[in-house]
């Protein structure tokens, strides 16, 4: 009976850790491939999607793919369980293409909501809608030659009946078509984009996006078109950053895992971290919390406990974090570098348990007990010292009463005919010989040595005072050389040679890299981006600095740095400085630390797929 029991619990552990690890989200994207997006498909097909592919999906989750134009089709159903499955829905991206001359919103909007609606039960269901909001059905279409108050009414009811399923929903709003009139379902211009085409045909389109986000309490997206952001998907599901260390030194086969998070959305945070994942096996020996209020950091400190079969030495070792709630981060897996080790003090009592921490308090107790031993030591010898002193003052009272009566009568006529006899000639031999010439000889020596040391003491101190005086005087002089530089002209415009971009990485020295592309930008011919520290493009955060201090400027031919601030550049003698790239610069912050950087030229691993996928000839 009990080995019955030992093999119900372990079927019950085992099954627990199936669902913790195996179980996923339906993830479903709603792309709009009607030909008003065709301006901005190649951004959308090269940078966003494979950026939700790889920053939002996990492992265990199931990645459905929905196109629609003049009719709605299902174009990949994926699995996610290795890197092989995403390369896969990448792939399918380039498939894709925005032929359709109609867009069908409520069409693909209502198929979707079925679809979902059909799958299998899981504990999550996230919709991903990317379209410009057009509504423009075929005539084939059951919503052809509906009317604005009737398209309203079934968009109403499609949102009441996805709000009420708890699905998540987020939408990224494409812009506008060129040379046409945007009205609402209320007929209000939303926009005219007609003003630049005064030969072509203007067209008019109704939107019903507006009314869909305001339907599901939602903020779109707003998908710029021109130069899409690096971390723009994370803009739009506000995942919380964690910044994982990249090394921590030499640990035990048991250590603590300093997580540090940030909440950059409008909402509180709260996460349960119940796994870390290493090899397919949880390594985390218990649950952690964490609540973080909007804007704010906090540190998850995950204990985690490795295999015994891992080998010593360094290495580096690929962890996935695992949330309650199926929560996602950005990123929610990274390699950790640590030089593993056989023993360490965390890991001794992590094993010794009761034992360790019972050794421990005893250890406590004795140095508590030797310190007031210590005290009371202390505290006692004083009166001792002090009567010490008392018997000895009253010992020099007796011998000076002594002294005095030894002073008179007898002895003191005895000292008188001492010092009058003989005995006076001999002193006065002894101090007018030899013993003279000495004593003066040493009396001029001290004299001679105190010299020596009393003109050396000067001299250290008027070198003392010179190297103050320096120091002291570096700074004004620095301060005035600063003074007299004017920094570039943030709106200088920027003369375009050629017409093509490029794709930079700011790299800065001892600076986390762990932070995605955040520094890697795409520049087109005529475009700058910010440098610095806030809300710059390229961002240095290593040290602290003001945003915007210099900008990064290209013109289809070289990239120039223009210095906007030169007073963090004490080393650059002008503030225009061309051809920047794979040259190293020197910034020094207002406390005086000196960061170094560098751009260099970035190529994007997707562009490299879609140009080996495109050189393949059917």
């Amino acid at each position: 009976m009990r080995n019955v029991k030992r093999f119900i619990a372990v079927i019950v552990l085992l099954c627990a850790s199936c669902v913790l690890f195996a179980s996923g989200a339906d993830i479903v994207v709603l792309m709009d491939a009607s030909g008003t997006i065709l301006p901005w498909f190649d951004q959308v097909n090269s940078r966003i999607l494979p950026d939700i592919t790889r920053k939002f999906v996990r492992q265990g989750d199931t990645f459905h793919l929905i196109s629609f134009n003049s009719r709605v089709n299902l174009e990949i159903v994926q699995p996610v369980q290795n890197e092989q499955d995403v390369s896969r829905v990448v792939s399918r991206f380039m498939l894709l293409y925005p032929l359709g001359q109609n867009s069908d919103f409520l069409s693909g909007l209502n198929y979707t909501h079925q679809y979902v609606s059909s799958l299998p039960e899981r504990e999550n269901k996230i919709v991903i809608i990317i379209s410009d909001g057009i509504f423009n059905p075929p005539e084939n279409s059951r919503y052809a030659g509906m009317s604005p108050a009737d398209a309203q009414t079934e968009l109403s009811s499609l949102a009441r009946r996805i709000r009420s399923a708890g699905w998540e929903v987020y939408y990224i709003k494409l812009p506008f078509p060129e040379n046409a009139v945007i009205r609402s379902l209320d007929d209000t211009i939303l926009a005219d984009t007609s003003a630049g085409h005064p030969d072509g045909e203007t067209r008019e389109y109704l939107d019903v996006s507006s009314e869909f986000t305001e339907q599901m309490d939602i903020r779109p997206s707003e998908f710029i078109g021109e130069d899409v952001p690096v971390d723009f998907v994370d803009s739009v599901f506000s995942l919380p950053e964690v910044e994982f260390p990249q090394d921590i030194g030499k640990k035990g086969h048991y250590f603590v895992l300093p997580l540090k998070v940030t909440n950059v959305s409008d909402q509180t945070v709260h996460l349960e971290l119940t796994g870390v994942v290493h090899d397919s096996i949880n390594v985390l020996d218990s649950t952690e919390f964490l609540r973080l209020k909007p804007g704010k950091k906090g540190t998850l400190r995950a204990h985690i406990q490795l295999p015994e079969t891992l080998p010593l030495g360094k290495q580096s070792v690929p962890l996935s974090l695992r949330f309650s709630g199926n929560v996602r981060t950005v990123p929610q897996s990274a390699y950790v570098t640590l030089e593993l080790v056989s023993f360490s003090i965390r890991q001794s009592l992590h094993r010794g348990g009761p034992v360790a921490y019972a050794l421990i308090l005893v250890l406590f107790a004795v140095l508590i007990v030797a310190l007031v031993l210590f005290l009371i030591a202390r505290r006692t010898s004083g009166p001792a010292a002090a009567a010490l002193r008392t018997a000895g003052t009253r010992d020099a009272e007796s011998s000076g009463m002594e002294n005095a009566a030894f002073a008179s009568g007898e002895n003191r006529d005895k000292n008188i005919a001492y010092t009058t006899g003989e005995n006076r000639d001999k002193h006065l031999a002894y101090t007018t010989g030899e013993n003279h010439d000495k004593n003066i000889s040493f009396e001029l020596e001290h004299d001679n040595s105190t010299a020596t040391l009393a003109a050396q003491a000067s001299e250290l101190e008027k070198a003392r005072r010179e190297r103050y005086s320096i120091l002291s005087g570096a700074a004004p002089v620095h301060a005035a050389r600063l003074e007299h530089r004017q920094g570039a002209r943030a709106g200088e415009a920027i003369a375009v040679r050629e017409d093509r971009s490029i794709m930079l990485n700011l790299f800065v020295t001892n600076q986390n890299t762990a932070i995605g592309r955040r520094n890697v930008h795409r520049m087109k011919a005529g475009s700058r981006l910010s440098l610095g520290g806030g809300a710059s493009a390229f961002l240095v955060f290593l040290v602290h600095f003001p945003s915007r201090i210099a900008e990064v400027r290209f013109d289809g031919v070289q990239c120039t740095l223009a210095i906007l601030k030169p007073e963090f550049f004490p080393y650059e003698e002008e503030v225009i400085i061309e051809n920047c790239i794979d040259r190293e610069f020197t910034l020094v912050s207002d406390h005086g630390y000196e960061v170094s950087f560098t751009l260099r030229e970035f190529e994007d691993p997707v562009e490299r797929l879609n140009r080996l996928l495109t050189s393949i000839h059917y």
